[in-house]
Protein backbone atom coordinates (compact mmCIF):
# COMPACT_ATOMS: atom_id res chain seq x y z
CA UNK A 1 0.00 0.00 0.00
CA UNK A 2 2.53 2.40 0.98
CA UNK A 3 4.57 1.61 -2.28
CA UNK A 4 1.16 2.05 -4.29
CA UNK A 5 0.72 5.40 -2.22
CA UNK A 6 4.17 6.40 -3.43
CA UNK A 7 3.93 5.60 -7.31
CA UNK A 8 0.81 7.55 -6.93
CA UNK A 9 2.56 10.48 -5.57
CA UNK A 10 5.61 10.16 -8.27
CA UNK A 11 3.23 10.32 -10.90
CA UNK A 12 1.34 13.37 -9.96
CA UNK A 13 4.78 14.98 -9.68
CA UNK A 14 5.40 14.05 -12.74
CA UNK A 15 2.58 15.59 -15.00
CA UNK A 16 2.33 18.70 -12.72
CA UNK A 17 6.13 19.29 -13.35
CA UNK A 18 5.88 18.32 -16.92
CA UNK A 19 2.83 20.47 -17.98
CA UNK A 20 3.91 23.06 -16.04
CA UNK A 21 7.17 23.49 -17.35
CA UNK A 22 5.78 23.12 -21.08
CA UNK A 23 3.93 26.36 -20.06
CA UNK A 24 6.97 27.89 -18.66
CA UNK A 25 9.00 27.20 -21.74
CA UNK A 26 6.59 28.83 -23.94
CA UNK A 27 7.00 32.18 -22.40
CA UNK A 28 9.94 33.60 -24.31
CA UNK A 29 12.67 31.81 -22.26
CA UNK A 30 16.21 33.73 -22.40
CA UNK A 31 18.43 31.24 -25.03
CA UNK A 32 15.00 28.96 -25.19
CA UNK A 33 15.63 27.90 -21.80
CA UNK A 34 15.49 30.55 -18.78
CA UNK A 35 12.19 32.07 -18.24
CA UNK A 36 10.80 34.30 -16.23
CA UNK A 37 8.00 32.17 -14.62
CA UNK A 38 8.86 28.69 -13.52
CA UNK A 39 6.53 26.27 -11.55
CA UNK A 40 7.73 23.48 -11.35
CA UNK A 41 10.50 24.96 -8.92
CA UNK A 42 7.36 25.71 -6.44
CA UNK A 43 5.52 22.19 -7.02
CA UNK A 44 8.86 20.22 -6.56
CA UNK A 45 9.57 21.85 -3.29
CA UNK A 46 6.26 21.21 -2.16
CA UNK A 47 6.06 17.89 -2.99
CA UNK A 48 9.71 17.24 -1.95
CA UNK A 49 9.16 19.05 1.44
CA UNK A 50 5.67 16.96 2.39
CA UNK A 51 6.13 13.38 1.20
CA UNK A 52 9.74 13.06 1.87
CA UNK A 53 13.36 13.18 -0.57
CA UNK A 54 12.47 9.79 -2.06
CA UNK A 55 10.19 11.62 -5.01
CA UNK A 56 13.35 12.84 -6.58
CA UNK A 57 13.19 10.92 -9.02
CA UNK A 58 9.46 13.00 -10.50
CA UNK A 59 11.69 15.87 -10.09
CA UNK A 60 14.82 14.40 -11.81
CA UNK A 61 12.94 12.51 -14.89
CA UNK A 62 10.36 15.44 -15.81
CA UNK A 63 13.11 18.16 -15.92
CA UNK A 64 15.12 15.91 -18.01
CA UNK A 65 12.07 15.35 -20.34
CA UNK A 66 10.53 18.61 -20.76
CA UNK A 67 14.38 19.92 -21.32
CA UNK A 68 14.80 17.27 -24.17
CA UNK A 69 11.57 17.92 -25.34
CA UNK A 70 12.55 21.54 -26.20
CA UNK A 71 16.24 20.83 -27.68
CA UNK A 72 18.54 20.94 -25.04
CA UNK A 73 21.63 18.92 -26.02
CA UNK A 74 21.94 15.05 -23.59
CA UNK A 75 24.23 16.08 -21.33
CA UNK A 76 22.78 19.63 -20.99
CA UNK A 77 19.44 18.18 -20.28
CA UNK A 78 21.29 15.73 -17.68
CA UNK A 79 22.80 18.68 -16.36
CA UNK A 80 19.48 20.82 -15.55
CA UNK A 81 17.58 17.95 -14.44
CA UNK A 82 20.16 17.37 -11.63
CA UNK A 83 20.15 21.20 -10.93
CA UNK A 84 16.61 21.11 -10.31
CA UNK A 85 16.26 17.88 -8.26
CA UNK A 86 19.27 19.63 -6.05
CA UNK A 87 17.24 22.70 -5.75
CA UNK A 88 14.26 20.96 -4.36
CA UNK A 89 16.30 18.72 -2.29
CA UNK A 90 17.90 21.41 -0.94
CA UNK A 91 15.30 24.14 -0.75
CA UNK A 92 13.47 21.49 1.71
CA UNK A 93 16.77 20.38 3.76
CA UNK A 94 16.82 24.19 4.35
CA UNK A 95 13.29 24.77 5.33
CA UNK A 96 13.22 21.41 7.54
CA UNK A 97 16.85 21.76 9.33
CA UNK A 98 17.10 25.26 9.97
CA UNK A 99 13.83 26.71 9.93
CA UNK A 100 11.43 24.29 11.18
CA UNK A 101 8.77 25.16 9.25
CA UNK A 102 5.22 25.04 9.57
CA UNK A 103 3.58 24.12 5.99
CA UNK A 104 0.77 25.92 7.25
CA UNK A 105 2.76 28.97 7.48
CA UNK A 106 1.31 30.22 10.44
CA UNK A 107 4.23 31.92 12.28
CA UNK A 108 5.93 35.02 10.57
CA UNK A 109 9.26 32.80 11.11
CA UNK A 110 7.81 30.61 8.31
CA UNK A 111 7.07 33.05 6.38
CA UNK A 112 10.65 34.68 6.28
CA UNK A 113 12.38 31.82 6.13
CA UNK A 114 10.30 30.78 2.85
CA UNK A 115 10.93 34.25 1.62
CA UNK A 116 14.12 35.75 2.67
CA UNK A 117 16.31 32.40 2.84
CA UNK A 118 14.91 29.32 1.28
CA UNK A 119 13.64 31.13 -1.89
CA UNK A 120 17.03 32.55 -2.96
CA UNK A 121 19.35 30.55 -1.92
CA UNK A 122 18.09 26.92 -2.82
CA UNK A 123 17.11 28.26 -6.46
CA UNK A 124 20.90 29.39 -6.93
CA UNK A 125 21.60 26.08 -7.36
CA UNK A 126 19.67 25.19 -10.14
CA UNK A 127 20.30 28.59 -12.07
CA UNK A 128 24.15 28.06 -11.86
CA UNK A 129 23.83 24.36 -12.75
CA UNK A 130 21.40 25.21 -15.18
CA UNK A 131 23.50 28.32 -16.85
CA UNK A 132 26.94 25.98 -16.96
CA UNK A 133 25.10 22.74 -18.68
CA UNK A 134 23.84 25.55 -21.07
CA UNK A 135 27.41 26.66 -21.98
CA UNK A 136 28.94 23.69 -21.99
CA UNK A 137 26.83 22.30 -24.11
CA UNK A 138 26.66 25.18 -26.78
CA UNK A 139 23.41 26.78 -26.55
CA UNK A 140 24.26 29.76 -25.12
CA UNK A 141 27.19 32.47 -25.39
CA UNK A 142 29.33 34.22 -22.68
CA UNK A 143 27.84 37.18 -23.35
CA UNK A 144 24.05 35.53 -22.35
CA UNK A 145 25.56 33.95 -19.82
CA UNK A 146 24.63 36.34 -16.63
CA UNK A 147 21.26 36.83 -18.09
CA UNK A 148 20.37 33.81 -18.28
CA UNK A 149 21.85 33.32 -15.01
CA UNK A 150 19.57 36.06 -13.39
CA UNK A 151 16.39 35.36 -15.54
CA UNK A 152 16.46 31.62 -14.53
CA UNK A 153 17.22 32.50 -11.06
CA UNK A 154 14.85 35.36 -10.48
CA UNK A 155 11.97 32.99 -12.22
CA UNK A 156 12.90 29.91 -9.62
CA UNK A 157 12.54 32.65 -6.63
CA UNK A 158 8.93 34.06 -8.17
CA UNK A 159 7.97 30.11 -7.94
CA UNK A 160 8.81 29.87 -4.79
CA UNK A 161 6.96 33.00 -3.32
CA UNK A 162 3.85 32.32 -5.53
CA UNK A 163 2.99 28.43 -5.75
CA UNK A 164 4.53 26.96 -2.96
CA UNK A 165 2.29 28.83 -0.62
CA UNK A 166 -0.81 27.28 -2.18
CA UNK A 167 0.46 23.84 -2.37
CA UNK A 168 1.61 23.70 1.46
CA UNK A 169 -2.03 24.99 2.32
CA UNK A 170 -3.88 22.56 0.22
CA UNK A 171 -1.85 19.94 0.70
CA UNK A 172 -1.14 19.55 4.06
CA UNK A 173 -4.36 20.95 5.68
CA UNK A 174 -7.57 19.39 4.62
CA UNK A 175 -9.74 20.22 2.07
CA UNK A 176 -12.95 22.34 3.27
CA UNK A 177 -16.07 20.94 2.27
CA UNK A 178 -18.39 23.45 -0.20
CA UNK A 179 -20.33 23.63 3.06
CA UNK A 180 -17.98 24.96 5.18
CA UNK A 181 -17.34 27.84 3.11
CA UNK A 182 -18.53 31.16 4.93
CA UNK A 183 -20.00 33.49 2.10
CA UNK A 184 -17.47 36.38 3.40
CA UNK A 185 -14.52 34.26 1.93
CA UNK A 186 -16.68 33.33 -1.28
CA UNK A 187 -17.81 37.20 -1.53
CA UNK A 188 -14.13 38.22 -0.73
CA UNK A 189 -12.76 35.55 -3.47
CA UNK A 190 -15.11 36.49 -6.70
CA UNK A 191 -14.15 40.52 -6.11
CA UNK A 192 -10.20 39.49 -6.42
CA UNK A 193 -10.98 37.37 -9.18
CA UNK A 194 -12.99 40.38 -11.14
CA UNK A 195 -10.84 42.95 -9.85
CA UNK A 196 -7.78 40.71 -10.86
CA UNK A 197 -9.77 40.31 -14.59
CA UNK A 198 -10.81 44.07 -14.91
CA UNK A 199 -7.08 45.73 -14.50
CA UNK A 200 -5.18 42.55 -16.35
CA UNK A 201 -7.06 42.85 -19.63
CA UNK A 202 -7.20 46.48 -19.38
CA UNK A 203 -10.81 47.08 -20.71
CA UNK A 204 -9.60 50.74 -21.15
CA UNK A 205 -6.68 52.57 -22.67
CA UNK A 206 -6.61 54.22 -19.76
CA UNK A 207 -5.82 50.84 -17.92
CA UNK A 208 -3.11 49.60 -20.28
CA UNK A 209 -1.45 53.07 -20.23
CA UNK A 210 -1.05 52.82 -16.07
CA UNK A 211 0.61 50.42 -14.87
CA UNK A 212 0.78 51.20 -11.27
CA UNK A 213 -2.76 50.38 -11.35
CA UNK A 214 -2.14 47.27 -11.41
CA UNK A 215 -1.33 47.72 -7.60
CA UNK A 216 -4.79 47.86 -6.59
CA UNK A 217 -5.62 44.39 -6.18
CA UNK A 218 -3.68 44.69 -2.72
CA UNK A 219 -6.45 46.55 -0.67
CA UNK A 220 -8.93 43.94 -1.15
CA UNK A 221 -5.98 41.13 -1.10
CA UNK A 222 -5.42 42.81 2.22
CA UNK A 223 -8.75 42.91 3.62
CA UNK A 224 -8.97 39.35 2.62
CA UNK A 225 -6.00 38.37 4.64
CA UNK A 226 -8.06 39.96 7.36
CA UNK A 227 -11.17 38.66 6.88
CA UNK A 228 -11.41 35.04 5.29
CA UNK A 229 -8.16 33.78 6.10
CA UNK A 230 -4.66 32.36 4.46
CA UNK A 231 -6.35 30.20 1.71
CA UNK A 232 -8.56 32.45 0.63
CA UNK A 233 -6.02 35.29 0.31
CA UNK A 234 -3.47 32.90 -1.31
CA UNK A 235 -5.69 31.73 -3.97
CA UNK A 236 -6.88 34.90 -4.52
CA UNK A 237 -2.71 35.97 -5.08
CA UNK A 238 -2.21 33.21 -6.92
CA UNK A 239 -5.08 33.64 -8.94
CA UNK A 240 -4.20 37.27 -9.85
CA UNK A 241 -0.55 36.33 -10.29
CA UNK A 242 -2.36 33.87 -13.38
CA UNK A 243 -4.16 36.37 -14.68
CA UNK A 244 -1.46 39.03 -14.76
CA UNK A 245 1.22 36.52 -16.77
CA UNK A 246 -1.46 35.54 -18.99
CA UNK A 247 -2.97 38.54 -20.04
CA UNK A 248 0.84 39.96 -20.99
CA UNK A 249 1.43 37.06 -22.60
CA UNK A 250 -2.25 37.80 -24.67
CA UNK A 251 -0.83 41.54 -24.91
CA UNK A 252 -2.73 43.14 -22.40
CA UNK A 253 -2.89 44.37 -19.71
CA UNK A 254 -0.96 47.02 -17.79
CA UNK A 255 2.90 45.07 -18.02
CA UNK A 256 2.06 44.60 -21.99
CA UNK A 257 4.49 45.98 -24.27
CA UNK A 258 6.57 44.68 -27.33
CA UNK A 259 9.04 42.98 -25.65
CA UNK A 260 7.68 39.89 -24.28
CA UNK A 261 10.93 39.40 -22.06
CA UNK A 262 10.26 42.87 -20.21
CA UNK A 263 7.31 42.42 -20.05
CA UNK A 264 7.15 39.44 -17.96
CA UNK A 265 9.98 41.04 -15.96
CA UNK A 266 7.66 44.05 -14.65
CA UNK A 267 5.27 40.82 -14.54
CA UNK A 268 7.69 38.53 -12.32
CA UNK A 269 8.30 42.17 -9.99
CA UNK A 270 4.42 42.48 -9.47
CA UNK A 271 4.40 39.03 -8.65
CA UNK A 272 7.02 38.59 -6.44
CA UNK A 273 5.78 42.19 -4.21
CA UNK A 274 2.26 40.59 -3.97
CA UNK A 275 2.90 37.55 -2.94
CA UNK A 276 5.76 38.71 -0.24
CA UNK A 277 3.08 40.80 1.34
CA UNK A 278 0.09 38.40 1.36
CA UNK A 279 2.73 35.98 2.64
CA UNK A 280 3.86 37.91 5.24
CA UNK A 281 0.66 39.64 6.34
CA UNK A 282 -1.84 36.44 6.55
CA UNK A 283 1.37 34.47 8.43
CA UNK A 284 1.70 37.40 10.98
CA UNK A 285 -2.38 37.55 11.46
CA UNK A 286 -2.29 33.51 11.79
CA UNK A 287 0.41 34.19 14.67
CA UNK A 288 -1.95 36.26 16.41
CA UNK A 289 -5.04 34.64 16.66
CA UNK A 290 -2.90 31.15 17.67
CA UNK A 291 -1.52 33.28 20.76
CA UNK A 292 -5.23 34.41 20.90
CA UNK A 293 -6.46 31.02 21.19
CA UNK A 294 -3.47 29.67 23.54
CA UNK A 295 -4.43 33.09 25.62
CA UNK A 296 -7.67 32.09 26.04
CA UNK A 297 -7.12 28.14 26.64
CA UNK A 298 -4.80 29.45 29.70
CA UNK A 299 -7.25 31.86 31.26
CA UNK A 300 -9.36 29.14 30.68
CA UNK A 301 -7.51 26.22 32.24
CA UNK A 302 -6.27 28.77 34.97
CA UNK A 303 -9.77 29.89 36.14
CA UNK A 304 -11.00 26.32 36.31
CA UNK A 305 -8.13 25.43 39.01
CA UNK A 306 -8.63 28.46 40.62
CA UNK A 307 -12.70 28.36 41.25
CA UNK A 308 -12.20 24.85 43.49
CA UNK A 309 -10.51 26.56 46.32
CA UNK A 310 -11.86 29.91 46.18
CA UNK A 311 -15.40 27.98 46.43
CA UNK A 312 -13.28 25.87 49.33
CA UNK A 313 -12.21 29.23 50.82
CA UNK A 314 -15.64 30.96 50.87
CA UNK A 315 -17.02 28.10 52.67
CA UNK A 316 -14.65 28.12 55.60
CA UNK A 317 -15.62 31.78 55.67
CA UNK A 318 -18.62 31.44 56.17
CA UNK A 319 -18.39 29.01 58.92
CA UNK A 320 -16.28 31.48 60.64
CA UNK A 321 -18.21 34.18 60.83
CA UNK A 322 -21.28 31.80 62.04
CA UNK A 323 -18.65 30.87 64.47
CA UNK A 324 -17.64 34.24 66.28
CA UNK A 325 -21.36 36.09 64.78
CA UNK A 326 -22.63 33.76 68.11
CA UNK A 327 -19.64 34.80 70.55
CA UNK A 328 -18.89 38.51 71.57
CA UNK A 329 -15.70 39.25 69.24
CA UNK A 330 -17.06 41.88 66.68
CA UNK A 331 -13.05 43.00 65.73
CA UNK A 332 -12.52 39.68 64.08
CA UNK A 333 -15.89 39.25 62.92
CA UNK A 334 -15.72 42.62 61.09
CA UNK A 335 -12.19 41.25 59.38
CA UNK A 336 -13.85 38.08 58.42
CA UNK A 337 -16.72 40.01 56.86
CA UNK A 338 -13.73 42.02 55.02
CA UNK A 339 -12.48 38.89 53.83
CA UNK A 340 -15.49 37.48 52.60
CA UNK A 341 -16.45 40.49 50.32
CA UNK A 342 -12.49 39.99 49.04
CA UNK A 343 -13.29 36.44 47.74
CA UNK A 344 -17.06 37.28 46.33
CA UNK A 345 -15.08 39.76 44.21
CA UNK A 346 -12.04 37.18 43.12
CA UNK A 347 -15.19 34.82 42.36
CA UNK A 348 -16.45 37.10 40.48
CA UNK A 349 -13.66 37.96 38.44
CA UNK A 350 -12.90 33.98 38.10
CA UNK A 351 -16.44 33.86 36.84
CA UNK A 352 -16.13 36.50 34.36
CA UNK A 353 -12.90 35.28 32.90
CA UNK A 354 -14.88 31.57 32.47
CA UNK A 355 -17.97 33.09 30.94
CA UNK A 356 -15.60 35.10 28.44
CA UNK A 357 -13.70 31.29 27.61
CA UNK A 358 -16.87 30.20 27.12
CA UNK A 359 -17.95 32.76 24.63
CA UNK A 360 -14.70 32.82 22.65
CA UNK A 361 -15.10 28.98 22.17
CA UNK A 362 -18.70 29.18 21.34
CA UNK A 363 -19.96 27.44 24.24
CA UNK A 364 -22.25 29.55 26.53
CA UNK A 365 -25.44 27.75 26.09
CA UNK A 366 -28.86 29.52 26.91
CA UNK A 367 -31.44 27.54 28.67
CA UNK A 368 -34.30 29.54 27.95
CA UNK A 369 -37.19 29.13 29.99
CA UNK A 370 -40.32 31.59 30.27
CA UNK A 371 -40.19 34.15 33.23
CA UNK A 372 -41.70 37.18 34.28
CA UNK A 373 -40.35 40.16 33.72
CA UNK A 374 -40.76 41.51 37.25
CA UNK A 375 -39.32 38.33 38.88
CA UNK A 376 -36.10 38.84 37.03
CA UNK A 377 -35.63 42.65 37.86
CA UNK A 378 -36.61 41.99 41.32
CA UNK A 379 -34.59 39.00 42.02
CA UNK A 380 -31.59 41.21 40.83
CA UNK A 381 -32.51 44.10 42.75
CA UNK A 382 -32.13 42.33 46.26
CA UNK A 383 -29.06 40.94 45.45
CA UNK A 384 -28.02 44.29 43.94
CA UNK A 385 -28.81 46.18 47.64
CA UNK A 386 -27.10 43.48 49.86
CA UNK A 387 -24.26 46.15 49.16
CA UNK A 388 -26.07 48.19 51.08
CA UNK A 389 -24.82 51.22 49.11
CA UNK A 390 -27.51 53.12 46.90
CA UNK A 391 -31.27 52.76 46.98
CA UNK A 392 -32.66 51.09 43.87
CA UNK A 393 -36.01 52.43 42.24
CA UNK A 394 -38.18 50.04 40.05
CA UNK A 395 -40.56 51.29 38.18
CA UNK A 396 -42.65 48.61 36.57
CA UNK A 397 -45.09 48.07 33.95
CA UNK A 398 -48.82 47.82 35.14
CA UNK A 399 -48.89 44.56 32.73
CA UNK A 400 -45.94 42.39 33.37
CA UNK A 401 -44.45 40.88 30.41
CA UNK A 402 -43.43 37.19 29.81
CA UNK A 403 -40.39 36.10 28.02
CA UNK A 404 -38.53 33.24 27.34
CA UNK A 405 -34.68 33.72 28.36
CA UNK A 406 -31.95 32.13 30.17
CA UNK A 407 -33.41 33.28 33.85
CA UNK A 408 -29.56 33.06 35.04
CA UNK A 409 -28.28 35.19 32.17
CA UNK A 410 -30.15 37.79 32.24
CA UNK A 411 -30.56 37.68 35.82
CA UNK A 412 -26.64 38.15 35.68
CA UNK A 413 -27.08 41.03 32.62
CA UNK A 414 -29.66 43.15 35.47
CA UNK A 415 -27.17 42.67 38.34
CA UNK A 416 -24.28 43.58 36.44
CA UNK A 417 -25.47 46.97 35.39
CA UNK A 418 -27.14 47.33 38.38
CA UNK A 419 -23.32 47.04 39.97
CA UNK A 420 -21.37 49.33 37.39
CA UNK A 421 -24.53 52.24 38.26
CA UNK A 422 -22.99 51.77 42.01
CA UNK A 423 -19.59 51.79 41.55
CA UNK A 424 -19.78 54.45 39.46
CA UNK A 425 -22.36 56.73 41.41
CA UNK A 426 -21.36 58.33 44.97
CA UNK A 427 -22.78 56.29 48.24
CA UNK A 428 -26.61 57.58 49.04
CA UNK A 429 -27.41 57.92 45.12
CA UNK A 430 -30.40 56.74 43.80
CA UNK A 431 -30.48 54.30 40.95
CA UNK A 432 -33.80 54.03 38.53
CA UNK A 433 -35.23 50.61 36.96
CA UNK A 434 -37.36 51.34 34.09
CA UNK A 435 -39.58 49.15 31.46
CA UNK A 436 -40.33 50.41 28.10
CA UNK A 437 -42.67 48.63 26.04
CA UNK A 438 -42.42 48.39 22.48
CA UNK A 439 -43.85 46.42 19.71
CA UNK A 440 -42.32 42.83 19.60
CA UNK A 441 -39.80 44.07 21.93
CA UNK A 442 -39.39 44.87 25.83
CA UNK A 443 -36.47 47.54 26.77
CA UNK A 444 -35.02 47.51 30.41
CA UNK A 445 -33.61 51.15 31.10
CA UNK A 446 -31.22 51.17 34.46
CA UNK A 447 -30.14 54.95 35.46
CA UNK A 448 -27.64 56.37 37.70
CA UNK A 449 -27.05 59.59 38.66
CA UNK A 450 -23.03 59.54 38.94
CA UNK A 451 -19.45 60.24 37.03
CA UNK A 452 -21.44 59.90 33.39
CA UNK A 453 -19.48 58.53 30.67
CA UNK A 454 -16.44 60.50 28.22
CA UNK A 455 -18.06 60.73 24.42
CA UNK A 456 -14.55 59.04 23.53
CA UNK A 457 -15.81 56.14 25.32
CA UNK A 458 -19.31 55.28 24.14
CA UNK A 459 -18.42 53.40 21.76
CA UNK A 460 -15.86 50.82 22.98
CA UNK A 461 -17.63 50.15 26.96
CA UNK A 462 -18.66 47.37 25.66
CA UNK A 463 -15.54 45.79 24.47
CA UNK A 464 -13.44 43.42 26.15
CA UNK A 465 -10.93 44.34 28.50
CA UNK A 466 -11.98 48.12 27.84
CA UNK A 467 -12.17 49.97 30.85
CA UNK A 468 -12.39 53.55 30.63
CA UNK A 469 -10.02 56.17 32.00
CA UNK A 470 -11.40 57.19 35.79
CA UNK A 471 -10.44 57.46 38.78
CA UNK A 472 -12.50 54.57 40.35
CA UNK A 473 -11.83 52.14 42.86
CA UNK A 474 -13.02 49.43 41.83
CA UNK A 475 -12.15 48.66 38.54
CA UNK A 476 -12.05 44.90 37.34
CA UNK A 477 -10.44 43.00 34.22
CA UNK A 478 -12.97 44.99 32.00
CA UNK A 479 -15.57 42.30 31.05
CA UNK A 480 -18.59 42.93 32.73
CA UNK A 481 -20.52 44.73 30.41
CA UNK A 482 -18.59 42.93 27.31
CA UNK A 483 -20.47 39.55 28.71
CA UNK A 484 -23.61 41.90 29.17
CA UNK A 485 -23.70 42.82 25.62
CA UNK A 486 -22.39 39.02 24.23
CA UNK A 487 -25.42 37.70 26.15
CA UNK A 488 -27.89 39.99 25.15
CA UNK A 489 -26.66 39.11 21.55
CA UNK A 490 -26.79 35.67 22.24
CA UNK A 491 -30.70 36.18 23.29
CA UNK A 492 -31.16 38.29 19.95
CA UNK A 493 -31.55 41.54 21.67
CA UNK A 494 -29.79 44.85 22.38
CA UNK A 495 -27.66 46.90 24.53
CA UNK A 496 -26.10 50.42 24.60
CA UNK A 497 -25.64 53.00 26.34
CA UNK A 498 -26.92 57.27 26.96
CA UNK A 499 -24.94 59.41 28.83
CA UNK A 500 -24.69 63.36 28.57
CA UNK A 501 -20.87 63.62 29.09
CA UNK A 502 -18.53 63.20 32.21
CA UNK A 503 -20.32 64.28 35.66
CA UNK A 504 -23.99 63.76 34.23
CA UNK A 505 -24.85 60.17 35.01
CA UNK A 506 -25.49 57.56 32.15
CA UNK A 507 -28.33 55.30 31.54
CA UNK A 508 -27.78 51.51 30.00
CA UNK A 509 -30.62 49.79 27.92
CA UNK A 510 -30.80 46.44 27.29
CA UNK A 511 -33.80 45.44 24.44
CA UNK A 512 -35.25 41.98 23.94
CA UNK A 513 -37.37 40.33 21.55
CA UNK A 514 -41.06 39.00 23.10
CA UNK A 515 -41.28 36.03 20.38
CA UNK A 516 -38.66 33.28 21.18
CA UNK A 517 -38.61 33.94 16.63
CA UNK A 518 -37.49 37.37 16.80
CA UNK A 519 -34.31 38.37 15.30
Amino acid sequence: MAIFAYLIRLLILFFLYFSTAWFGLRLDPVEGFATLFWPPTGIALAFVFLYGYKLWPGVFSAAFFINLLFGAPYLSALGISIGNTLEALLGSYILKRFIKFNPGISRIRDAVGLIFITAPLSTVVSAITGTVSLNLGGMIDQGSVWKTFGSWWLGDITSNLVVVPLFFLYLHQPFAKLSDLKLTQLILFIINFFISIYIFFGFSDFMTRASPLSYLVFPPLILTSIVAGQKTVVTSAFLAAIISVYSTVKGQGPFAGNDLFYSLLLVQSFMSILSITVILLSAAISENKKLELQKDEFVSIASHELKMPLTTLKALTQLLMKRYQQGKNRSKLLYIEKMEIQINNIIRLVNDLLDVSKLNYGLLELKKEKVSLNRLIDDARELALVKKRNPVTYLPLNNDKIIEVDKERINQVIYNLLINAMIYSAKGKKIIIRIINGEGYITVGIRDFGKGIAFEDRGRIFEKFYRSDDNSSEKGLGLGLYICAEIIKQHHGKIWVFSRGKGEGSEFFFSLPLSTHAH
